[in-house]
């Protein structure tokens, strides 16, 4: 979508890699694993409340906190690696009239020693990669949503989709009811909900 994926001083940006082994069309799984850990760990460290926007933004209210980039290569419809890219905006200096973003410094009003989030974001993640259970992960995700029940827009490389937001699949697509009453599956793409505008520069 021709996005830029800003590091800039003061976030917390991390890839960890995983060699699963688990069905290539769950690989789903393992992003919103990771996204309901950055909200498990902002609220135990901060008691901040945070939503997954689908397919891979962490927000509060309508302003993305963080960010999730997952990478994969299969061989033989096995997994040969899983890269998992997350960004937090933690002491960011954001530009809020350029980016819908807001950073953890801004909710709590203080810096933030970023010695204290990592080693309890790094036990999260890796409580939540521990047998994942695909099941569990949709029940927990549905849980802490803010893009089903709602209007959506999802923009595609070669078209767009209006439509309200009424389910996850099993394989981790968003199901969106038209306005013609036909159900489309949407497997990827850049979810507007209403009051989130997304920006050419991503935070």
């Amino acid at each position: 979508m021709q996005r830029q994926w800003n590091s800039d001083d003061g976030g917390l940006y991390m890839t960890w890699v995983i060699r699963p082994r688990l069905n290539p069309m769950y690989c789903f799984a393992y992003t919103f694993s990771a996204a309901l850990a950055i909200i498990h760990s902002l609220d135990q460290l901060f008691n901040i409340t945070a939503q997954v926007k689908w397919p891979n933004d962490i927000l509060i209210h309508t302003q993305k906190i963080a960010g999730i980039l997952t990478e994969t290569q299969f061989e033989n419809n096995q997994f040969t690696y899983l890269n998992i890219g997350i960004g937090i905006n933690v002491n960011n200096q954001l530009k809020t009239n350029a980016f819908n973003a807001i950073s953890v410094q801004d909710l709590v009003q203080t810096h933030v020693d970023m010695d204290n989030i990592i080693p309890p974001l790094c036990q999260n993640l890796t409580n939540q990669f521990a047998n994942i259970c695909v099941e569990h992960v949709l029940e927990s995700w549905k849980a802490h949503n803010c893009t089903l029940g709602k209007k959506v827009r999802i923009l595609m490389m070669d078209r767009i989709v209006d439509g309200r937001a009424v389910d996850i699949s099993q394989d981790g697509a968003l199901i969106i009811a038209q306005s013609n009453g036909q159900l489309e599956t949407v497997t990827y793409g850049d979810c507007i909900v209403p009051g989130f505008q997304i920006s050419s520069h991503e935070q």
